[in-house]
């Protein structure tokens, strides 16, 4: 896990630095993360001064089982984001900036839970699926 935040944070450096050019159109790719457990995509276009971003991210990925002696319960549980900003660029020096700006997005989420009764066969699952500004 420490290899791979150490390897993200080279990408994420060696992708601002190689958008120094004389043109003035700007279109980035780089990796997001969160939590180092939610990771995603950004993209970015624009002018050297303000750029739109769109950004994915999934999070809360995972799965969970647990077995008693009586039922077992599984739970699935997957979330995924979407987001759309714009972002303004203001030099601080030559090769220092100060960045701002805002994010509106959606989260898609899906739970599903599943108990299995060992005893009295009343076994149950639900879904459930939601969509949430983030």
């Amino acid at each position: 896990m420490k290899h791979l935040f150490t390897l993200a944070a080279v990408l994420l450096t060696s992708v601002a630095f190689s958008q120094t050019s004389s043109s003035s159109a700007v279109n980035e790719v780089g990796f997001t993360f969160s939590s180092l457990n939610n990771f995603g995509l950004t993209y970015r276009t624009g002018t050297q001064q303000a750029v739109w971003r769109f950004t994915t991210l999934a999070s809360s990925v995972g799965s969970t089982e647990q077995d008693a002696p009586t039922q077992t319960l599984s739970t699935d549980a997957f979330s995924f984001d979407l987001a759309a900003g714009r972002e303004l660029r203001r030099p601080i020096t030559e090769k220092f900036e100060f960045r701002f700006g805002g994010d509106l997005g959606l989260r898609l989420s899906r739970f599903a839970t599943e108990t299995d009764d060992k005893v009295g066969n009343l076994d149950t699952s639900s879904e459930e699926n939601l969509v949430t500004p983030s």
